[in-house]
């Protein structure tokens, strides 16, 4: 039997021979779609991460309250993230949240809990206790910014000089005293404070009792 010596027609191709992307464009779509494919886990593992957050699932409102019970319940330290969660899910411009926030961070910097008869501070670090008290004063600045009424931007200012006379500052107290005296002179109480802070200038070496 004679073979068919004959070849193929130009532009034709053998039986079971089978045209295909260049092998190095295959490793690269192969490559992207892997890519996608990893991207695309990680966003859904991001949004699982997202919803299994108890403080997520909060509106703003509902932290802001879950923050001033835990507050009230002297958990000034648990109070903080709810804090920050209505903070940053749409109550910023609420001069009553930066205040009560700032309260929190005061007064959790402060806290002393008694451990074996020794008292303890809750936030061992004097670092982050000095970062929490800036942390407070700023946002202090952002409430009087936004307090609606001169009576609110006094309550801030009185609240400011309250917590530099706790922090052993009587000169920045004295002064912070004398802006709520100036603001609202009918407020006697202001100008007691600010006498009081003077005095702790005039007479440091003198006890509260003898001043």
């Amino acid at each position: 039997m004679k073979r068919d010596t004959r070849k193929p027609k130009s532009g034709a191709h053998p039986a079971g021979a089978r045209r295909g992307l260049p092998r190095a464009v295959v490793l690269v779509v192969a490559a992207a779609v892997v890519a996608m494919a990893w991207y695309a886990l990680d966003r859904m593992g991001a949004h699982e991460r997202r919803s299994t957050d108890p403080l997520e699932r909060l509106t703003p409102a509902a932290a802001y309250d879950s923050a001033l019970s835990l507050s009230r319940e002297d958990r000034p330290l648990a109070s903080l993230p709810y804090y920050r969660r209505a903070l940053g899910g749409g109550l910023p411009e609420m001069w009553a949240v930066h205040f009560n926030y700032a309260s929190a961070l005061n007064n959790a910097a402060l806290q002393i809990r008694g451990r074996n008869g020794v008292p303890i501070p809750v936030v061992p670090s004097s670092v982050e206790r000095v970062a929490m008290m800036r942390e407070a004063l700023a946002h202090l600045d952002t409430a009087e910014v936004l307090a609606p009424s001169p009576h609110d931007r006094v309550t801030v200012i009185q609240a400011r000089a309250e917590r530099l006379g706790l922090w052993g500052l009587p000169w920045d107290a004295f002064v912070q005293c004398r802006r709520a005296q100036f603001a609202a002179p009918e407020r006697k109480e202001l100008a007691q404070d600010a006498v009081r802070y003077l005095r702790v200038l005039q007479h440091p070496e003198k006890s509260e009792a003898d001043r």
